[in-house]
């Protein structure tokens, strides 16, 4: 996990931008005002079943692909269901009601891509920054953008993992998982090109490229052998 602080912030009103912001308000204005930070702040009392075990799927990577805390990737998405489920039981939220189904789905997932997918793939090398793996980054970075309303605008970014190539490139690794594979929006993704230009500024090296990591939300199964 790595924190990249403001170095400088003015006192004063401060607006934080996220990708998820800018894609509400293109999609619904109505939703963007409730449930946006910069608006009515407002979160449903049960988590939905996308975000909670996309949360988890997140970590499970970031631990495998990072510090290796726990011994393999599926007891990392394990002990964030436990920890989850403690969590809520404290504030008075809710899991999702699936959420058993989703823990089973989430085994299977990653036990299928640490112990089948990557044996015969390349498992990209995570970039080391000042000692700490390159997964999970936070980063807050200034916008030049000045406006009536706020004192400063800061655009906020969480890169799953950034990666360095054997000639010294850095590129950007997304994880999404989805119920299809989807490969039509990436010249118009808006999170790809803030992401691109925003890692440019944290790390003051030219970014190579996006990998855009898609995992479809099912279980692989060995395919049913045929008379012929």
């Amino acid at each position: 996990l790595t924190t990249f602080e403001v170095t400088s912030t003015d006192s004063g009103r401060v607006a934080i931008i996220r990708s998820s912001d800018r894609m509400g308000f293109k999609r619904c204005r109505r939703r963007w005002g409730w449930q946006s930070h910069l608006r009515g702040n407002l979160t449903p009392v049960e988590s939905a079943s996308p975000l909670w075990y996309g949360s988890g799927f997140h970590y499970a990577m970031e631990d495998f692909h990072g510090e290796k805390v726990w011994p393999t990737g599926v007891a990392a998405f394990e002990a964030y269901v436990i920890a989850t489920y403690r969590q809520f039981q404290q504030t008075g939220k809710r899991l999702p009601y699936d959420w058993a189904e989703l823990t089973q789905l989430g085994r299977g997932m990653i036990d299928y891509y640490t112990n089948t997918w990557l044996v015969a793939r390349d498992p990209l090398k995570t970039f080391v920054w000042e000692g700490k793996p390159q997964v999970e980054v936070h980063a807050l970075v200034p916008v030049p953008f000045k406006n009536a309303f706020y004192d400063q605008v800061l655009y906020a970014v969480t890169l799953d993992r950034v990666i360095e190539d054997d000639d010294g490139w850095l590129w950007i690794v997304d994880y999404k998982t989805a119920k299809r594979i989807q490969t039509q929006f990436f010249q118009t993704d808006p999170q790809i090109s803030a992401y691109m230009w925003i890692a440019g500024q944290l790390y003051d090296r030219p970014i190579r490229g996006f990998i855009y990591q898609q995992h479809r939300k099912d279980i692989p199964a060995t395919p049913r052998l045929l008379s012929t």
